[in-house]
């Protein structure tokens, strides 16, 4: 059974989206062939473009069944068992009987005619309509791994994707194109663009967290050092080696705990910007948060170079009372002098205040008895 539908690359407004997906849905409901109707079939899928014009860029698209002289296939495919957050790499092929099919170069972006001017790897959520090569790159609807192009060695041409996916059901295709002589006016019209699919179904479970062997034996390792050296420290203490109030007061002490701020706050700042890029950015589940997401990693970056730059001038003044005590004083008694000067002024305006205040009340009680 074919289908004929006249297509071509729409902008992915909402408009185009929908019509899109209705076109996906009357496929796998009306021409379902191959992957489109069963998951585990292995056949391909063609859709050919033929043009009537040489003014013609949309064409009428046939969709079948491909013959057994064009296959599609995965080499190498998803495994059964795939799980969010991990790469996947795959390989896949086109084979055309060049005995039987002429193949024309068609155009590329950057790297001039190829027999195979596109290639890449589909998967759209299977809940959401048939996964066709014409389906965008679109955020909760279809993923693309980056586009190859390539030429054939023989009557095959093969590429490498990588798929690496959030949770959920999709099925997943392998897209390769090229082009035949226009059959209508092969000299005149735009020779007809054969797009060539073959898909499968995976879950895409969460992600297994297994703590390992090897994090068994460092947790022990570390453990054991630390036995160790409060054994050791115990030790030192109870003989009168070791001064543990001391130490205490130096682990505390604005020598130290002044550059640790700094480095602290910096770092969540950093760390909360990374988890941002790696968390939310790609899942499709918090894509409209990100927003509110960097409004407050803007924030964190503001008050962490806040905090940075107050105990910034504190260590300054340590090293200033250590390596220089008379510019530490002049500076401190500068402070003080400053400190008294505004709390006199503030002092005398309020007294200043309370004055013109009492002076009010009183005349006010006077023109009272005088009244009276």
């Amino acid at each position: 059974m074919q289908i004929f539908v006249k297509t071509h690359h729409l902008p992915m407004t909402r408009s185009n989206t929908l019509r899109l997906l209705a076109w996906a849905f009357c496929l796998s409901h009306v021409a379902a062939t191959c992957y489109l109707e069963d998951s585990s079939a292995t056949c391909s899928v063609c859709w050919k473009t033929v043009y009537s014009s040489p003014d013609d860029s949309v064409g009428v698209t046939k969709m079948s069944q491909c013959p057994d002289t064009v296959t599609a296939l995965y080499d190498v495919a998803p495994p059964l068992e795939m799980f969010e957050g991990t790469e996947y790499p795959v390989t896949f092929s086109l084979t055309v009987d060049k005995s039987v099919h002429t193949v024309v170069p068609g155009k590329t972006k950057s790297d001039g005619p190829k027999e195979v001017p596109h290639a890449n790897i589909h998967s759209c959520i299977s809940s959401r309509g048939a996964c066709t090569p014409f389906v965008a790159n679109t955020p909760g609807l279809s993923t693309h791994t980056p586009a190859s192009v390539g030429d054939f060695d023989g009557n095959k041409a093969t590429f490498e994707g990588t798929v690496d996916l959030p949770v959920d059901t999709y099925t997943i295709i392998a897209h390769v194109r090229y082009y035949e002589p226009n059959p209508e006016d092969p000299a005149t019209n735009p020779p007809t663009k054969v797009d060539v699919a073959v898909g499968l179904q995976r879950d895409v479970l969460p992600a297994e967290n297994t703590i390992s062997a090897e994090a068994y034996i460092m947790a022990g390792v570390v453990g054991a050092i630390l036995l160790l050296c409060g054994a050791m420290i115990y030790y030192a203490v109870r003989t009168g080696k070791v001064d543990l109030d001391y130490i205490m007061e130096l682990m505390f002490s604005d020598y130290v705990t002044l550059p640790s701020d700094i480095i602290c706050g910096l770092a969540d700042a950093v760390a909360f910007t990374i988890s941002i890029i790696t968390t939310v950015h790609g899942n499709n589940d918090l894509i409209h948060i990100v927003p509110i997401c960097w409004l407050f990693a803007a924030l964190s970056y503001v008050t962490s170079f806040y905090c940075a730059y107050y105990d910034y001038y504190q260590i300054w003044d340590l090293y200033q009372s250590y390596y220089n005590e008379a510019a530490y004083d002049s500076r401190m008694l500068k402070n003080l002098s400053t400190d008294w000067t505004r709390r006199h002024q503030s002092t005398a305006r309020a007294q200043d205040s309370d004055n013109k205040i009492g002076t009010k009340d009183r005349k006010r009680v006077a023109k009272r008895v005088s009244q009276d």
